[in-house]
């Protein structure tokens, strides 16, 4: 029976609304919502395995564009499995679209929530922002709630028991003071021995700095912990700054397999920091570098159409200055 702990109330209305799949309503899909850690992602994939279901999985903020999310959702909206199987789409983290800054990503959803043969689950944190009311007039919010410390500590004495563990009754209930609800939050908190402190917050190049050349996992362990930027958000950051740590192809390379599999093993909720050892392991310049945040940290400057009399040849050369003008 699907359960995910703390959420009956959302796990219920999942259920119906597959269940009633097609629905007769223009409102043809979910949109669970909350704050980090409340369980979203895992209730659509605890759902598609519960009713075996191809889980489809597409993290937004990842392709921000229509072109690009067309091209991954089109091919796979109306085809059927190769097993003959139902599916599920999953679009995570539509946070990370920004209007219409983002080229078409959210008119693009629409469209594959309209013409999708499978139920679409979206995920966000607040789906009552305005940019999202195309979103709205096509899917049915569904609020996560935070979780309660009773089931912040009953996950973390679970997580305690399933990876074996020794468990330390005063140490969870630190963690679950700490943890705001977050269920992710405190489970990391307990595997980095470190219990949260808002005065001690690392800064973000600093820690970013530890987790490419540290050799030490405790030390990489307390600058994720002490980072006053989630883990996702982490992620973003390493991803922008790896061409600037690794300037070869083969070290950048090598960089993108550590993070493919840490990130794998941070989705599962197993033990990813470890994998992230292995960044010191690779060989380059140990001079300075200066790490610049992703590129959805800065806001999108507007952006005009013009028609200038300039060659193909000419143009490709100088589009690199075209971004200094006015």
């Amino acid at each position: 029976m699907l359960s995910v702990i703390g959420q009956d109330q959302a796990t219920n209305s999942v259920l119906t609304f597959l269940a009633r799949w097609p629905p007769k309503t223009a409102k043809r899909a979910l949109l669970l919502w909350g704050p980090s850690g409340t369980g979203k992602t895992l209730l659509a994939r605890e759902l598609a395995s519960e009713k075996q279901l191809d889980l489809i999985e597409v993290n937004a903020s990842d392709k921000r564009s229509a072109k690009k999310l067309n091209e991954l959702l089109s091919g796979t909206i109306n085809q059927s499995s190769l097993l003959n199987k139902g599916k599920l789409i999953l679009i995570d983290e539509v946070d990370g679209l920004s209007g219409n800054g983002d080229r078409g990503g959210i008119g693009e959803i629409v469209k594959v929530v309209k013409k999708s043969s499978f139920p679409v689950i979206l995920i966000c944190a607040n789906p009552y922002d305005k940019k999202f009311l195309p979103l709205r007039n096509v899917s049915t919010p569904i609020e996560m709630k935070p979780l309660s410390d009773s089931i912040i500590e009953k996950i973390l004495t679970m997580h305690c028991n399933k990876n074996n563990i020794p468990i330390d009754p005063e140490k969870i209930r630190k963690e679950t003071a700490s943890s705001k609800g977050d269920a992710r939050r405190a489970i990391i908190s307990l595997d980095s021995g470190t219990t949260d402190q808002k005065d001690n917050k690392e800064n973000i190049f600093k820690a970013i700095q530890i987790i490419f050349r540290s050799k030490n996992a405790t030390e990489i362990r307390n600058a994720i912990k002490n980072c006053d930027k989630s883990p996702n958000e982490i992620f973003r950051w390493i991803i922008e700054n790896i061409n600037t740590e690794f300037t070869t192809p083969s070290s950048r390379a090598k960089a993108y397999e550590i993070l493919s599999q840490a990130d794998i093993m941070q989705r599962k909720h197993k033990s990813w920091i470890n994998h992230l050892l292995k960044f010191s392991q690779i060989p380059r310049p140990t001079s300075f570098k200066y790490y610049k945040p992703p590129a959805w940290f800065f806001p999108r400057k507007e952006t005009f159409d013009f028609n200038a009399h300039c060659s193909q040849r000419k143009l490709t050369r100088e589009r690199a200055y075209m971004q200094f003008l006015d």
